[in-house]
C-alpha cells in the first residue's frame, strides 16, 4: 500500500513539474504570480512550527500540514518531561542550549516535576540501570511515601529520587512558536 502511494505521489509530482515547465516556457512570468516561499516545511507538529518561527525570521517559509489542525497527533497529546543530561551527547549539548529559551521566554515553559522510579525487592539490578541511566539519586522507602502518600509501602523496595526534572507546558511552547510564525509571514 505505501509503495503504491509512493509511486502515485511521485507521479503527481512528475505531473505538476511538467505542467510548471511548460507554463514557465510559455510564460516566463507564469511564476512571479505564484506565492513562492524560500522554504517548505512539510509537517505542522512542534518541530515544524519551531522549524518555522525560527526560519521565518530570514526567509518566506510556508508549512504544509495534511490534517485540518496543527499539532493534532504527537504534538497535541504530549506529555514531555525536561531532563537536561537526558539523551546522547548531541541531544544533551542541545537540552542545555535551550533551557535559558525555555526557562525565560513568553514567562518560562517549564515547571518543577520531580522525577521519582520504584520498584519491588526483586528487581534490583533493572532498578539500579534506570536509576543510573535517568542520574536518580537512591532514597529510603520513608522519603518515598513521604513525597507520595499513595506508594503502597508493602511492596517496595527500592526508589530513587531527582528534584531537577520539568513539565514542558508543549501547548504553551507551540502556540508561542505559531504566533512568532505567522507574525512572520509564515
Amino acid at each position: 500500500m505505501r509503495r503504491i502511494k509512493r509511486i502515485t505521489l511521485c507521479f503527481i509530482c512528475t505531473i505538476l513539474c511538467f505542467i510548471l515547465q511548460r507554463r514557465l516556457a510559455n510564460n516566463p512570468a507564469f511564476f512571479s504570480r505564484l506565492n513562492m516561499s524560500d522554504i517548505i516545511i512539510i509537517g505542522g507538529g512542534i518541530a515544524g512550527i519551531s522549524a518555522a518561527a525560527r526560519l521565518s525570521e530570514q526567509a518566506d517559509v510556508t508549512v504544509l500540514e495534511a490534517e485540518e489542525q496543527l499539532a493534532y497527533h504527537a504534538s497535541g497529546r504530549s506529555a514531555a518531561v525536561f531532563i537536561k543530561d537526558y539523551g546522547n551527547p548531541t541531544i544533551r549539548a542541545l537540552n542545555i542550549a535551550s533551557l535559558p529559551y525555555l526557562r525565560a521566554e513568553n514567562g518560562g515553559f517549564l515547571s518543577p516535576r520531580g522525577m521519582m522510579l520504584l520498584a519491588k525487592s526483586d528487581e534490583r539490578t533493572a532498578f539500579s540501570d534506570e536509576a543510573a541511566e535517568f542520574a536518580l539519586q537512591p532514597i529510603s522507602v520513608s522519603e518515598a511515601i513521604e513525597k507520595v502518600p499513595l506508594i503502597n509501602q508493602r511492596t517496595l523496595g527500592y526508589a530513587a529520587y531527582r528534584s531537577d526534572v520539568y513539565d514542558i507546558d508543549t501547548d504553551k511552547l507551540l502556540q508561542d512558536f505559531l504566533r512568532k510564525a505567522r507574525n512572520q509571514g509564515a
